[in-house]
């Protein structure tokens, strides 16, 4: 038997507990689609291919089966954060706030769910890494990123405190790229498409 649904189920029921989202936003559950990702544009000299773990969501774009459209922010789970999963996750968030609308700024979670979590996010024309000091502290500025009333559901106290939230000024990831190309570089490009849309 696969221990996996009952895992994503418990992963689930913590986040809703502990990080509860504003009206019309969810936890949602795609780590078995390893395509949620995938993105080829003129823009891009590579293609992205991929998934993540978790993502916040619009709760009518799950009904609408619009889910990468709606993306709000990735969240990757890992046992043991190494480096290389830091870079997986930025590309995640590329990925992913180059499929939503332009009034949306993706950003990225990394985190084991106990002591260990990152928030990464587009910011100055770069990508900005934040190692969260507690979980409680993580959880207070997802929160914030993503609209919410911080409140006693949380189970966190911020009554007189004064937190920065890192992210608060995130940007696109589009604002970044050129709309410049050559001629041989658009021929290049047409074809790698076509190539990749018919796979």
């Amino acid at each position: 038997m696969d221990p996996e649904p009952v895992h994503n189920e418990e992963y689930l029921n913590w986040l809703h507990k502990y990080i509860p989202l504003t009206v019309h936003l969810v936890w949602h559950y795609v780590g078995n689609n390893y395509h949620l990702l995938n993105y080829v544009s003129l823009r891009l000299p590579f293609i992205i291919h991929g998934g993540t773990d978790m993502v916040v969501v619009n709760d009518f774009d799950v009904d609408t089966n619009m889910i990468p459209e709606g993306i709000h922010a990735v969240l990757n789970l890992k046992i043991k954060i190494e480096r290389n999963h830091i870079m997986q996750v930025i590309f995640e968030i590329v990925a992913a706030d180059l499929l939503v609308s332009e009034d949306k700024e993706v950003f990225g979670i990394l985190s084991n769910l106990i002591d260990d979590w990152y928030i990464l996010w587009i910011e100055d024309n770069s990508i900005k890494n934040w190692k969260v000091s507690s979980r409680n502290i993580a959880v207070e500025v997802m929160n914030k990123l993503l609209g919410g009333d911080f409140g006693d559901s949380s189970g966190v106290n911020t009554k007189g405190t004064s937190i920065i939230i890192p992210g608060f000024n995130r940007v696109k990831f589009k604002t970044l790229l050129s709309d410049h190309f050559t001629l041989e570089e658009r021929i290049y490009l047409d074809s790698v498409k076509d190539s990749y849309s018919n796979t």
